[in-house]
């Protein structure tokens, strides 16, 4: 129904508000609420032109401002029941489900048969854990008005568009109670699961769904995206396989089947994927994302469009609206309020940096903010959470709604750990809700964002006028190493534990696209000119044959035997993984892609790493990492030199057992494990960046 004015609403508003609703109509929402605002500034505010601008804001995503402007209309007309059914949908987008419900329970208690309004009750119960609650609410509207099973289906879409997956769970179950055939709601049930990282239970659904219809391409994508995740990879390939062959052209299954190749090793082919992904949809944002990711992995990738295309997948991000206003004050002394967004804040390798600066952080300067969007929390959560002043679960919340939240906490600095990693929040970081932005630690290159204003590194990371030019921020180096990190050094002799007659063994234990081609052609003149030498390579897609196979291949080809490879999988339990250490005398950092945690594991666990820098800072890590322990002498500028450092180190025992002795007893002491030192340094940076925003305004 096409909503009408109320009568007397005041010339020239009414004029504006006629407009606003022809706008509205007509789909050109921004328009519609640039309109109704000039309506409401015209003359006294009327409530039904609040009504339709709050409903306009909603749609558009301006959650706060479509709360502030329903509020304001029940003042004025209190006990409005289509206004409380507004309220209630716009306070739990924005988070706050125990708010919507009350307000959903005051529509029931006026219009006790409005059954939509039972379907809402519904959805913020289940957004408190009361299960059986929710499930009633549904047995009632279902009594009142019965719903079709695709109705429950479009419900569900719409909640899980507002990340909102247990909720958009409960309505697919409900379709599939209906319809047990619904394709499309085993489909999305499976996308729920996922959200929620169960994937079993996802891998099942999508499974379900193609028992229905086997011809799917979207059932054999999602079969093979959530196959892949939860390590069943033949199946995984298989089913992408399957998929694009149904739908060659679909820019999800390109991006999976990349992800595919990517884990396999195969950065090339995974890069070739994603160039068909973008050109057959260019505003794919997953596509674009690894897209930028993936270029990390090569060398070939010519830097002077480097920026460029980072500033093109970029660029669908910004936003239509103004940036979020800024509630703070300007004054260069004040303890300042640092916020920081990220889906790592568990058992992850960004948390063993991490948890040393959150250890160490200097709060009578800096009071500390974390938005977690952690899909499900653990222990090294609970330990992150206890070091921060304020911690706010954001895995409901909208990309607005996030920096809405994150504008009304009064966050000066916003830092952000992902990049274009898998689960980043750059749309949040678009809307600049901070007016200081900031990129540190998750991903290894420039966020292309204009509205991040800084990128935290140090000098031998990024050297001083060499690669500002691949940057959209402007690079602000630490003194020392851009890291520390948490683990503590090794005290044991490992490598006693083998017998002193063994062969050298190389090891590395980096994430398997890193291994490219030309990293195993280097490691294969390692082999080759180290007699009796052995490479160990850890990484979990080694636990698949066909992986396997496809790197023995990769070092035959350079006559290197599949005898001297140890290739070995995932392992579980972090302290079964960190004794292989104890089979691996030097360890080998990848190159373009260097290693991080890796490479400081090894360190700690008394292993040299030997590193090649490379010109950019993913290929500068190992330089930057090796720099802050004292042993800038394994750090190679050429493949020639780091194939002679690396021979020449496994014919000198007593280097290598005089590093291990060093590390052992002097790696604590070090620049890279001094987390007391790093989180002062880290305080300066943000206190020196925010004077030069209070003096410049930039």
């Amino acid at each position: 129904m096409t909503p009408s004015l109320p009568p007397g609403a005041g010339e020239p508003a009414e004029t504006l508000a006629q407009q606003a609703l022809t706008a509205r109509q007509a789909g050109r929402l921004a328009e519609a609420a640039n309109l109704f605002g000039r309506a409401l500034a015209a003359a006294p505010p009327h409530p039904q032109i609040l009504l339709l601008a709050g409903e306009t804001l909603y749609r558009l995503g301006l959650w706060r401002s479509a709360e502030d402007a329903i509020t304001t209309a029940l003042r004025l007309q209190p006990n409005d029941p289509s206004a409380d059914l507004l309220l209630g949908r716009i306070l739990h987008a924005r988070g706050r489900p125990s708010e919507a419900l009350a307000a959903f329970q005051r529509v029931t208690a006026a219009r006790p048969r409005d059954a939509m309004a039972w379907r809402f009750q519904a959805t913020a119960l289940m957004a408190l854990g009361r299960h059986s609650e929710a499930q009633a609410r549904l047995s009632s509207a279902d009594a009142l008005q019965p719903e079709s099973a695709a109705g429950y289906n479009e419900f569900g879409i719409s909640l899980l568009a507002e990340r909102r997956p247990a909720e958009a769970e409960m309505m697919f179950l409900q379709a599939i109670t209906l319809e047990p055939g619904l394709v499309a709601a085993w489909l999305n049930l499976g996308a729920a699961l996922a959200a929620q990282d169960r994937l079993d239970e996802a891998v099942d659904a999508e499974r379900r769904a193609l028992g229905h219809q086997p011809n799917s391409a979207a059932g054999w994508t999602n079969l093979g995206a959530f196959a892949n995740a939860s390590g069943r990879f033949r199946e995984a390939r298989q089913a992408l396989q399957r998929a694009y062959a149904l739908a060659p052209g679909s820019p999800d299954t390109l991006n999976n089947l990349a992800n595919l190749r990517l884990d396999e090793g195969d950065a090339a082919g995974a890069l070739a994927l994603l160039d068909g992904a973008l050109r057959s949809a260019p505003s794919h944002r997953s596509s674009a994302d690894n897209w930028l990711l993936t270029r990390n992995y090569l060398a070939d990738i010519p830097s002077s469009d480097w920026l460029a295309r980072a500033r093109q997948v970029t660029h669908q991000l910004r936003p239509e609206s103004p940036p979020l206003p800024y509630h703070g004050t300007r004054e260069p002394d004040r303890r300042l309020r640092i916020g920081f967004v990220s889906a790592d804040f568990r058992r992850h390798s960004c948390a063993s940096f991490l948890a040393p600066l959150f250890t160490h952080w200097r709060h009578r300067e800096l009071e500390l903010f974390a938005y977690s969007d952690n899909v499900a929390d653990d222990e090294v959560t609970v330990r992150l959470k206890a070091q921060v002043d304020s911690w706010c679960p954001v895995t409901a919340y909208s990309d607005i709604a996030l920096a809405e939240r994150v504008s009304d906490d009064r966050v000066d600095i916003l830092v952000d750990l992902a990049g274009h990693m898998a689960g980043n929040r750059l749309p949040v970081f678009a809307l600049k809700p901070a007016p200081l932005q900031v990129s540190w630690l998750g991903y290894p290159d420039t966020s292309g964002l204009d509205t991040i204003d800084y990128r935290l590194t140090d000098a031998t990371a990024d050297p001083p006028g060499q690669t500002e030019f691949l940057h959209s921020e402007t690079l602000w180096r630490l003194p020392r190493c851009f890291l520390a990190f948490g683990a503590e050094p090794a005290t044991e002799d490992g490598h006693d534990r083998r017998s002193a007659g063994d062969g050298i063994v190389f090891g590395s234990f980096n994430h398997l696209p890193k291994v490219t081609p030309a990293v195993v052609a280097a490691w294969a003149r390692l082999l080759a000119a180290a007699p009796r030498s052995r490479l160990l390579l850890k990484a979990k897609r080694l636990s698949e044959p066909e992986t396997r196979e496809r790197y023995r291949d990769l070092f035959a080809a350079h006559g290197i035997d599949a005898g001297r490879l140890d290739l070995v999988g995932w392992r579980s339990s972090p302290g079964d993984h960190l004794a292989l250490y104890g089979q691996v005398d030097i360890a080998l950092d990848p190159f373009p892609y260097n290693g991080t945690t890796t490479t400081c594991e090894a360190l700690a666990m008394g292993v040299p790493v030997l590193t090649l820098a490379g010109s950019r800072h993913a290929s500068r890590i190992g330089a930057s990492l090796l720099n802050a322990v004292g042993l800038q002498a394994l750090v190679a500028t050429t493949i020639d030199d780091y194939v002679a450092r690396g021979v020449a180190l496994a014919a000198d025992g007593e280097r290598r057992r005089a590093i291990q002795r060093a590390l052992q007893a002097g790696m604590a002491a070090a620049p890279l494990c001094d987390a007391e030192g790093f989180a002062g340094d880290f305080a300066v940076a943000l206190r020196g960046m925010w004077k030069r925003w209070c003096e410049t305004g930039v």
